[in-house]
């Protein structure tokens, strides 16, 4: 495999991260947008948390207390480091391919003809799989379905441009990529079909959820972790409760040491009886949603 067509699998890989986001078509800000924002406070310093979707880019999702929480804040924190952060092409050609493997060979009938299906739509041959281990051909698929929902930015996007540009520390859940592509690639495959069979079961479902993340709605949204956790046990587990604890473990030290924090997660990390903001509560802190 030529070191350019690694470039641009990795490239695929990186736009389609395996936060708990939601593409779907534009939105106009109303006065009803209100995306949920919490702070929690401690020894000194404060920590928002901002539950995050991607958005197509004409969807106003910004409001005044995100930007002045944001304003506020010494350190930006995000899921994934940044792309450029440095060259893990080799990286991904070792661990992200296997000749005779493909994904459609473990799916059952019915999510074969699903996804087979989701990939002509998004004009591209289900060929491109074959050899692709199940991490890296997740990422794939939600990548097309991505582009099918006119996915086109994140907010972390914006947060990023914003904090390079006023000179803000930028870190992240993973310090570097090398890092983020070893945890995907060392998840067993179970939990990458799970993921796979997520994203075909919501490919039609985003609006709805994109109005409920815009007006902050954390009730549809709960009920939209507790269908994940449900129906994605090993997912949900791995992607979404582990996380949490060692997000949690992250901010307690953030209280530690003081400062002003500003994190950007995937709002399905921020909602349910399993959330970043439930098990913060159940340690003692308190958590206000702003």
């Amino acid at each position: 495999m030529t070191r350019v067509n690694r470039h641009l699998l990795f490239s695929i890989a990186i736009s389609a991260l395996l936060a708990l986001t939601f593409p779907i078509p534009a939105f106009l800000q109303s006065p009803d947008t209100d995306p949920a924002l919490w702070v929690v406070r401690g020894q000194g310093a404060t920590v928002y948390l901002f539950g995050r979707m991607a958005v197509p880019t004409e969807t106003d999702w910004i409001t005044p207390k995100v930007e002045e929480a944001f304003d506020a804040s010494d350190i930006l924190w995000l899921e994934n480091p940044s792309s450029d952060s440095e060259p893990v092409d080799e990286l991904i050609a070792e661990l992200g391919f296997h000749k005779g493997y493909s994904v459609l060979n473990l799916l059952d009938e019915s999510d074969r003809m699903r996804l087979v299906a989701i990939l002509e739509r998004g004009g591209a041959s289900p060929e491109l799989l074959e050899g692709r281990k199940a991490w890296l051909s997740y990422l794939f698929v939600s990548n097309v379905i991505d582009r099918l929902n006119g996915i086109a930015t994140s907010p972390d996007g914006y947060f990023r441009d914003q904090a390079e540009a006023t000179e803000k520390e930028i870190r992240s859940e993973w310090p570097t990529m090398r890092e983020f592509v070893q945890f995907a690639a060392a998840l067993p495959d179970t939990t990458h079909l799970q993921m796979i069979r997520k994203a075909l079961d919501g490919s039609g479902s985003y609006e709805e959820l994109l109005e409920a993340w815009l007006r902050g709605d954390l009730e549809a949204l709960t009920q939209w972790s507790g269908d994940f956790a449900t129906k994605y046990p090993d997912a949900y587990r791995q992607l979404n409760s582990e996380r949490n604890a060692k997000w949690v473990a992250f901010i307690q030290d953030m209280l530690t040491r003081g400062g002003t924090h500003f994190i950007s997660v995937g709002i399905g990390h921020l909602n349910g009886p399993d959330s970043i903001v439930s098990r913060l509560e159940s340690t003692g802190f308190a958590v206000e949603r702003l």
